[in-house]
């Protein structure tokens, strides 16, 4: 969520915000994690729906990372922003 809101409406995309913040700096601000972490970023998608079925179908990345990672074993939790 801190991401989307930093940059999205400022049509910054990327992985860093624009306090140079990363996944795991993002997280630290909520508290402690022990397991990974990923973080995956698409844009002009309107709903979270749509933002989950286009990580699942992965269309056009011929390694299918987002989709291995959001079958990764062990992943517990995911959550949706949109900016």
């Amino acid at each position: 969520r801190d991401l989307a809101w930093d940059t999205g409406q400022k049509g910054i995309t990327g992985h860093l915000g624009t306090d140079d913040s990363d996944l795991p700096m993002r997280l630290g601000r909520y508290g402690k994690w022990k397991e990974g972490a990923f973080e995956q970023i698409l844009y002009s998608l309107d709903t979270a729906e749509e933002i989950v079925v286009q990580l699942i179908v992965d269309d056009g990345v011929p390694s299918r990372c987002h989709r291995r990672d959001m079958f990764r074993p062990g992943i517990t939790l995911a959550g949706v922003s949109i900016a």
